[in-house]
């Protein structure tokens, strides 16, 4: 009997631990238990081709879309493109 009584609270804690841990967390009205406080570590200048930063303009039309995405080992991939004015 003692052994029995012993095993049901042992359950009782685990499952308030669990629930204590799991389900705080899943009130919408508060901010997230976890929250990044990193920055990004580097900016993207976009410059011309002799080196000078570009002014903000209008897009072009005809523009290309340029897919840039975050390779293997945090960088970008591809590693260079070639964007020509209008492009985004």
């Amino acid at each position: 009997m003692q052994r029995l009584h012993t095993i049901v609270r042992l359950t009782f804690c685990v499952a308030t631990m669990f629930a204590v841990t799991f389900l705080a967390q899943a009130n919408p009205e508060q901010k997230p238990a976890i929250r990044s406080k990193g920055v990004s570590g580097h900016d993207i200048r976009i410059v011309d081709q002799n080196g000078r930063p570009v002014p903000n303009g209008v897009r072009s039309p005809a523009g290309q879309t340029v897919d840039v995405q975050v390779g293997p080992g945090f960088s970008f991939s591809p590693d260079t493109v070639n964007i020509s004015v209008g492009d985004t």
